[in-house]
């Protein structure tokens, strides 16, 4: 059974960031500074401390955005408010933009469903709190400001942009290799990772009592009546899961690297997205940032699989090819102007007085990085320019 909102990134999420950042790349980095290891340590740590903020931001603000609806604490009575007002408005919906959300709103919002989620969710909370405090602890993230991440989950968006731009100075020059991930290598990933929904689907259809509260079954239960293809389905169950799996971000993204670099393993995970091609030919979605999820499950299967997958930061730090197409490693880093001259928690840097949490100020650090690297900022998002996507949503511009 897929598990419902939150359960199904934990475990993902906990052991990635294991992998990435445990307490052995932290005293790696202190032993072996200077060294190539050394460096490679640090940058991994550095990793586990960006990651810790954005699980801040995106594992407790941003829950349910099928319903764009921002659930914000302990507001489970404005959240539920808020659901059901929205069922209300369901038959408002027209044309096959909305088909699969209004089945999806008219059959998923049972009373019993919404009970579930908000009790399972407050749950996932819980233990997202100990997973970041001892991922916290392990990795040595932040060492002697163990406050800063109880900051970082109340404070939002603000103070993940002055944390990170913090971080950034604290070994300068920063080299921020993990928005390297190869466009090619996210597709492959992903549709790997929809082979499994359907399986998933199959098993629902086969067996529909077992998954009673379900979101997919209850879009199985009105596939018919609303023409909903398998397709359609699927890919709201990606929106779905993928609200909370988007705080994977930034591990998710230097682990798939490894993948990108282990030929063996991605042919595999090519195998598995050709076996079900019927299933996606026009799923096409060019912001990688939201594929998070399809990343974390081939990235999990694919370190059983093969033994030696490189599950580590620093892989994208070399120019290799993808499909004879030249992947160059990323060379981006923080401006001067972005050294750590600041305190986070008044969230201002002294010479302009910008509070990093507006979209105008945090446009303006973008913009400004990529004129450091001497680049000129892209005017799309997309499979051209993954790097910009993901040094745009690390400093919560998306």
């Amino acid at each position: 059974m897929l598990p419902p909102i939150g359960s199904y990134s934990l475990s993902v999420v906990g052991e990635t960031l294991r992998l990435a950042a445990g307490p052995r790349a932290w005293s790696e980095a202190k032993i072996q500074q200077g060294t190539a290891a050394g460096s490679h340590a640090l940058r991994t740590n550095i990793l586990a401390q960006s990651a810790v903020f954005l699980y801040g931001r995106e594992g407790l603000s941003a829950f349910y955005d099928p319903l764009n609806v921002k659930r914000h604490g302990a507001e489970i009575g404005k959240f539920r408010k808020l659901v059901l007002n929205d069922q209300e408005a369901v038959p408002t919906m027209d044309g096959p933009t909305h088909r699969t959300r209004k089945a999806f709103l008219l059959t998923a919002h049972t009373s019993e469903w919404i009970d579930g989620y908000l009790k399972e969710s407050a749950e996932f909370q819980e233990k997202l709190v100990d997973l970041i405090k001892e991922a916290a602890a392990g990795a040595g993230a932040l060492p002697g400001h163990p406050e800063d991440v109880w900051l970082g989950l109340e404070a939002g968006d603000e103070y993940v942009a002055n944390v990170m731009a913090r971080a950034a100075g604290m070994q300068a020059p920063l080299p921020i290799d993990f928005p390297g991930i190869t466009y090619h290598a996210a597709i492959v990933a992903r549709d790997a990772l929809f082979a499994t929904y359907a399986d998933q689907l199959a098993k629902h259809r086969a067996n529909p009592d077992a998954f009673k509260y379900s979101a997919l079954s209850a879009l199985l239960a009105k596939q018919q009546e609303y023409e909903l293809s398998d397709l359609m389905i699927l890919t709201e169950l990606h929106h779905f899961v993928s609200t909370s799996s988007g705080l994977m971000a930034p591990v998710i993204s230097a682990a798939i690297m490894g993948l990108a670099t282990n030929p063996e393993a991605l042919e595999w995970a090519r195998a598995e997205a050709d076996a079900h091609a019927d299933l996606f030919p026009s799923v096409r979605m060019d912001d990688i940032g939201s594929q998070m999820p399809f990343l974390a499950w081939t990235i999990k299967e694919a370190s059983r699989k093969y033994a030696t997958l490189p599950i580590q930061l620093g892989l994208a730090a070399r120019d290799f090819d993808f499909d004879g197409t030249p992947c160059p490693r990323a060379r981006s880093s923080w401006p001067d102007s972005m050294q750590p001259t600041w305190t986070p928690r008044s969230g201002l840097h002294p010479k302009s007085s910008t509070r990093l949490g507006t979209s105008a100020a945090r446009a303006s650090v973008t913009s400004t990085m990529f004129r450091s690297v001497g680049g000129t900022r892209p005017k799309r998002i997309g499979a051209t320019c993954p790097d910009e996507l993901f040094l745009r949503s690390s400093v919560g511009e998306i």
